[in-house]
């Protein structure tokens, strides 16, 4: 069974920019679509998976809210010296949220879609506590 059937039903894997190297990393399938009508995501998740796992930074979402016991984490949360800071975004209507301080020169990191709601999340090791950000957003 080819699991990265390029005619089958794609469920993006990936965020707007990533490259080849970064989704197969992530387990994904990579198929660029240059004459793309119809919108088909370049990076997705293989054919057999029923259920697409969730990405780390959507777990790490989910543990901000049942440890504040609110229905959304939002801003920023510095874990340790180690992890970094958790960041978390609502932007509904985004294409894509990046998120950009002094920790990544002048590279934005990309965030997650965590869930159908708008809700983007990321984990970045090398922001630490005192740092300057600010998400970007791309409609």
């Amino acid at each position: 069974q080819n699991v990265c059937d390029v005619g089958g039903e794609r469920t993006d894997c990936g965020y707007t920019g990533i490259d080849a190297e970064e989704c197969e990393s992530q387990g994904c399938c990579w198929y660029p679509v240059y004459d793309n009508p119809d919108g088909l995501p370049w990076c997705f998740f293989k054919n057999d998976v029923s259920t697409p796992p969730t990405p780390s930074q959507c777990v790490q979402h989910e543990l901000m809210k049942e440890k504040y016991g609110c229905g959304h984490y939002l801003g920023n949360l510095f874990i340790n010296e180690e992890l970094g800071t958790f960041f978390a975004v609502w932007a509904p209507h985004a294409d894509q949220v990046w998120i950009q301080g002094n920790f990544s020169g002048i590279n934005a990191t990309p965030m997650t879609l965590c869930s159908f709601d708008g809700y983007w999340a990321v984990q970045v090791p090398s922001a630490q506590v005192g740092d300057e950000y600010s998400f970007l957003v791309s409609f």
